[in-house]
């Protein structure tokens, strides 16, 4: 089991004006064909700063000025591509035994309860449709 990943906001609640220092937060979409584990490890995935955003293990992101995304500043900060990037490795490391997707059996929709009462229900009675409430 991952240990639990966060902090405690309480010494913020107890003083707003406590040090809160800056962390590095890792996401990847988790998902690739069997056998392309490592083909994958950059794909979809990204580091994220305070101010930075390092994506793909390519672009770079200064997100507290440029919040779209519109300028990669990789070129012009390639001591902070150089850190992100050894972040990301180090915790690419950590997670891989917590990856146990690759070995477990593919289930088809044909025996995922919820893609079958689906299936039913569209054959016997069609999906009604739906829209929200007017306000």
């Amino acid at each position: 089991m991952q240990e639990m990943d966060g902090r405690s906001l309480l010494h913020l609640l107890n003083n707003p004006k406590a040090d809160w220092p800056d962390r590095e937060m890792f996401v990847h979409c988790g998902r690739w064909k069997a056998g392309e584990r490592d083909a994958f490890k950059f794909e979809k995935c990204a580091v994220r700063t305070g101010k930075w955003r390092f994506t793909n293990n390519a672009q770079l992101y200064d997100i507290a000025n440029d919040p779209g995304e519109t300028t990669d500043e990789a070129s012009a900060h390639p001591e902070v591509v150089d850190q992100l990037r050894k972040s990301y490795d180090r915790w690419w490391t950590s997670v891989l035994p917590l990856m146990v997707n690759e070995d477990l059996p593919r289930v088809f929709a044909n025996d995922q309860p919820l893609a079958i009462r689906y299936h039913r229900q569209l054959k016997d009675k069609g999906i009604p449709e739906w829209s929200p409430a007017e306000l």
